[in-house]
C-alpha cells in the first residue's frame, strides 16, 4: 500500500478535523507534551502502540494515521462519536461516556437513523 502523507501530516488533518489543540490530544491519548511535538513537527515518528492510542481514541484508522491511502474513518463507526472539543467539555464525561457506549449498541443497519436522530436535537 502506498504511502501518501506523512504521519505529522495527518497528526494535523485530525487536529483540524476535530478542532482539537495539541493540549486536548495529549490529554485523551496520554502522549507527552515532548513526544507529541516531534511527531507533529516530523522530527520523530510515533511507535505502533502511539499510532494505535491515537486511532483509538479518535475513531480514525491507524493506517490513515501513518499515512497510508486509506480512509480516515475504515469502520462503519461514525466520526460524530467522537465529539469535537467546543462542544464536550459542557456535558459530564459520565453522561458521554454513557451516550458513547450507547452509540456502540447501535446496529448497523441504524446508524443513519441515530445519526439524524442525534442531529434533530441539537
Amino acid at each position: 500500500m502506498e504511502r501518501i502523507a506523512t504521519t505529522s501530516q495527518r497528526l494535523a488533518e485530525l487536529m483540524a478535523y476535530y478542532n482539537i489543540t495539541r493540549s486536548d490530544l495529549e490529554r485523551k491519548t496520554g502522549i507527552g507534551r515532548s513526544a507529541l511535538s516531534r511527531y507533529i513537527s516530523g522530527e520523530r515518528e510515533p511507535r505502533q502502540d502511539k499510532i494505535a492510542g491515537v486511532a483509538l481514541a479518535y475513531g480514525v484508522d491507524a493506517g490513515w494515521l501513518m499515512g497510508l491511502d486509506v480512509p480516515m474513518f475504515s469502520r462503519k463507526e461514525d466520526p460524530v462519536i467522537v465529539t469535537p472539543r467546543p462542544n464536550c467539555d459542557s456535558v459530564p464525561s459520565a453522561r458521554r461516556a454513557a451516550l458513547y457506549q450507547a452509540a456502540l449498541q447501535v446496529q448497523d443497519d441504524n446508524i443513519e437513523v441515530a445519526i439524524q436522530l442525534l442531529k434533530s436535537l441539537s
